[in-house]
């Protein structure tokens, strides 16, 4: 049974995940997901692998059929030919046509076909769980990368009011100071704050940015970057219950079900399988030819 790529993602993100009600015109974690599914080139290149190992198994599976060959020639002679009669050359042109066919059957190899068999098997297996890690890994990437994003959204609007609060104060510090009601210190000190705040503002809108590329980036988008938002989820946090989520519960469940350790024991099964089969190679072949 195939675990699903987001099954360890904290409710929170869950919630976030199934929230349906944003713009459909910014990006919500679900669509992100979806898009990464069929356009992340990690997920692409762990599929083909998933397809080699299916072709592998198929080529395993045919090595226990008979071969045939067959061999065919058509000839057309001119000028002197010899008469396999009389062996006598004689004029003229001369048609023959021959045909060959043969054919082998492995019937004894040392067990080197099933074994190839069963590896080939124990590989495709393990394609699969791979394929599912890579998908769970982009997933858990891209939820890590949208949860950042809303964090940083929500520290640039603290900053930006820290900043307003901070403006509003150096406008009474100057008015008195303008009228010596308060020490040229005291008017510096509150400018120095808000000098402070505006880099902070700065500081969160450049983590905005950096943290939407990010995100950007593990979707491998072609679209105008700068046209790149996310929506912004409307959660009840209250309602959230992280019950069931104990740290030994969650690691008995992914040892049994996470696709990474599925994927190790079957290359483990797999590494079996070719010890068995490179010991085969010390036995007699035997063919039937025909």
């Amino acid at each position: 049974m195939k675990s699903s790529p987001l099954r360890f993602i904290s409710p929170i993100i869950l919630g976030l995940l199934f929230n349906t009600s944003f713009a459909q015109e910014a990006w919500t974690l679900t669509s992100c997901v979806e898009y990464a599914k069929t356009h992340n080139l990690d997920i692409q290149k762990a599929g083909n692998s998933v397809k080699t190992s299916e072709v592998q198994e198929l080529q395993s599976k045919l090595a226990f059929m008979p071969t045939a060959n067959i061999n065919g020639g058509y000839y057309w002679n001119f000028g002197l030919t010899i008469d396999p009669i009389s062996n006598t050359r004689q004029p003229g042109s001369r048609q023959t046509f021959s045909a060959t066919a043969a054919g082998n059957w492995t019937l004894l190899s040392g067990g080197r076909n099933l074994f190839q068999l069963q590896q080939a098997r124990m590989n495709r297996v393990a394609a699969i769980y791979q394929f599912e890690e890579v998908k769970n890994n982009v997933s858990l990437n891209i939820a890590s990368a949208y949860l950042q994003i809303i964090v940083n959204l929500q520290l640039e609007e603290v900053s930006q009011g820290q900043l307003t609060t901070s403006m509003q104060s150096l406008e009474r510090t100057k008015l008195l100071f303008d009228n010596g009601a308060i020490s040229k210190d005291d008017y510096l000190q509150s400018l120095a704050q808000m000098r402070n705040d505006q880099g902070n503002v700065t500081s969160a809108m450049n983590a905005v940015r950096l943290t939407k590329l990010q995100l950007y980036q593990i979707l491998q988008l072609e679209t105008d970057f700068e046209n790149f938002e996310i929506a912004m989820p409307s959660l009840d946090l209250e309602s959230l219950s992280l019950s069931g989520y104990g740290s030994v519960a969650l690691q008995s469940d992914a040892v049994s079900k996470q696709p990474s350790v599925r994927a190790a024991a079957a290359n483990a099964e797999s590494a079996k399988y070719g010890i068995r089969l490179a010991e085969s190679g010390r036995y007699p072949t035997l063919f039937f030819l025909a």
